[in-house]
């Protein structure tokens, strides 16, 4: 063998050194290195030959080797777009994964530098995993921000990041994860990078970043809608008071009227809140949207200036939805109203409608929804439009891009209110000069539109029955008397539910009805009202609440409530419902 070695190296230059495979007496295979020269003893050439066993190295390489190729499967295999990077830049590795992210084969890419224009559509910028074996985290920072970055705790240099880039010629959110490779005593030998598409994550994130401040700004408006209520109560009922003892020609009548007007407004800004934070029940049928529609359009044009153009695309076999009449009127309004005041010189106001049927769609439009069909309202102007940082607070209360004196900023506030209150969800596109879009969907149900009976209601007077009222703001109660007295009602008060139980005990054969306000100190309403009716199970109760977020109102009409009146209320409201409630049995 020797001898055949050194034969090549003489004749044909063959390499002095040889991997062979050889076999062992006893049967085995052993891998052997030969190496052969030539030298000169005593003046002649002798061919001089060293044999290594190496088979525990060769095990060793083949065993390397598999590993490699294992570790390549796998992260070929991986979703996740992967790629690695050596000491001198050169991508090692790219995954299938990259490969359909970037929509470059691995063939272009291999053995090549990282080019920032892989990702970076033409940009020149430096990649992460460069950086990173750059161990430059001056220049990661200042690449991507503080709020965009962050670096792990427990690997060395390994780094998270978020970016946006454009992928085929579409904006995307990524997200990168980068760190180095290191060998057994610690050296750099290369980066491992994963480059993840989370466009449809961020979305769902922003959305849900949005309900929650809508919920929180919800909550508040709920807990402070039953101190503003009772503000608004007294103010409008002592301005009806005075009211009644002036004819038109007095000198206060003016201003007793602007007053009462004045709380009106409150309490709609009020009621707004409460809508918007979807803590007023609303009260649903079956309707049909096209007649909501047909409804408001009506309206829309003897009011909208003449120079705006309304197109109507209503869908005839549109399913129905369970809606209250009167929001959904609201919203249409609110959104129309909103868009003229967007197109101030005149333009287009389109509203359509038509039956959707969503599967997958459904959470790229909204996390809350669920696959299913839909009524879709589309509600689209060809004004000004919005950028993106106005269309992402425009749900919000009290914001407006109108100026002073123009809007309280409410008005979409109560549309998204109204619309999570019937189950659906809203969504808004613009862009600055092509206009605005909302799209609003509705669940629909099966069953069909049935015509709304219209209560006739009396003309509101008085009588001569006794009441208790129960309330602890000593101006409700001062207000509330007094109009009672006027006429002709016979009333006893209590600041708390202990002291209406007293009361109530005490005068039981006198008292015909009871006014229960709900959230009181000592104890509360509904508890009261438990107990009133443990006393007399026939007793009459009305509920008049300002609304308390602890409170169920359906729960308290079950437990044997006659009907709530909800503050502020006119005095007309207040005495038809007292008459209505004492006249019947």
């Amino acid at each position: 063998m020797i001898d055949y070695a050194h034969r090549r190296q003489q004749g044909q230059g063959a390499p002095s050194r040889y991997d062979l495979r050889a076999l062992r007496t006893d049967g085995s295979i052993v891998y052997i290195e030969l190496s052969a020269a030539i030298i000169t003893y005593h003046g002649r050439p002798v061919s001089l030959g060293f044999i290594r066993d190496i088979t525990a190295r060769r095990q060793t390489e083949e065993t390397i080797e598999q590993e490699r190729q294992r570790l390549s499967i796998i992260l070929d295999g991986s979703p996740v777009p992967t790629f690695v990077v050596d000491c001198n830049r050169l991508v090692m590795l790219w995954n299938r994964a990259c490969e359909d992210l970037t929509k470059i084969p691995k063939e272009k890419v291999i053995g090549r530098p990282v080019d920032s224009r892989i990702f970076y559509s033409g940009l020149h910028r430096p990649v992460l995993a460069d950086l990173v074996l750059a161990m430059d985290e001056e220049a990661i920072m200042l690449l991507y921000g503080d709020k965009n970055v962050s670096r792990s705790s427990t690997i060395p240099w390994a780094f998270e990041a978020s970016d946006e880039l454009i992928i085929g010629g579409i904006k995307r959110n990524v997200y990168y994860q980068a760190a180095q490779l290191r060998d057994s005593q610690g050296n750099v030998i290369g980066v491992i990078e994963t480059v993840q598409d989370v466009t449809e994550r961020a979305l769902l994130q922003r959305q849900l970043e949005q309900a929650q401040k809508m919920e929180a700004v919800g909550t508040l408006a709920g807990g402070v809608a039953h101190d503003f209520n009772n503000i608004i109560q007294a103010i409008k009922g002592y301005s009806q008071l005075l009211l009644m003892d002036k004819e038109e020609s007095d000198r206060e009548y003016e201003e007793l009227r602007a007053i009462e007007e004045a709380a009106t407004r409150a309490a709609e800004l009020t009621q707004g809140l409460l809508t918007f934070s979807r803590k007023l029940e609303s009260k649903l049928r079956p309707i049909s949207l096209n007649d909501e529609v047909a409804q408001v359009v009506r309206l829309l044009k003897r009011t909208i200036p003449k120079t705006i153009k309304i197109e109507l695309c209503l869908a005839d076999d549109l399913k129905i939805l369970n809606g209250d009449p009167a929001q959904i009127e609201q919203i249409i309004m609110n959104l129309a109203v909103n868009a003229k005041d967007a197109m101030p010189d005149g333009g287009t106001l389109a509203i359509g409608t038509q039956t959707v049927l969503l599967e997958e769609e459904v959470a790229k439009i909204s996390p809350d929804m669920k696959a299913g069909e839909y009524v879709l309202l589309t509600v689209r102007d060809s004004g000004h439009g919005m950028a993106q940082e106005t269309m992402e607070h425009i749900f919000e209360p009290f914001y407006t891009t109108k100026v002073v004196g123009q809007g309280t900023g409410l008005g979409l506030s109560v549309v998204y209110g109204i619309v999570k209150n019937h189950g659906g969800v809203i969504t808004c596109h613009s862009a600055p000069g092509k206009g605005t879009s909302f799209d609003l969907y509705f669940p629909i149900i099966a069953r069909q539109v049935s015509p709304v009976d219209q209560d006739q209601k009396d003309f509101p007077r008085g009588g001569r029955e006794t009441i208790l009222l129960v309330d602890d703001e000593e101006y409700i109660v001062g207000v509330t008397k007094s109009i009672l007295n006027k006429f002709g009602y016979t009333v006893l008060t209590a600041a708390n539910g202990l002291e209406a139980i007293h009361i109530y005990q005490r005068d039981l054969p006198d008292i015909a009805l009871v006014i229960l306000d709900l959230n009181m100190p000592e104890m509360g309403g509904k508890e009261c009202l438990a107990k009133i009716l443990k006393i007399n199970h026939r007793a009459k109760v009305l509920i008049a609440s300002g609304y308390s977020k602890h409170t169920d109102l359906d729960a308290v009409l079950r437990s044997g409530a006659r009907t709530i009146l909800n503050k502020p209320y006119n005095v007309s409201e207040m005495l038809e419902t007292i008459r209505g409630i004492l006249d019947a049995d």
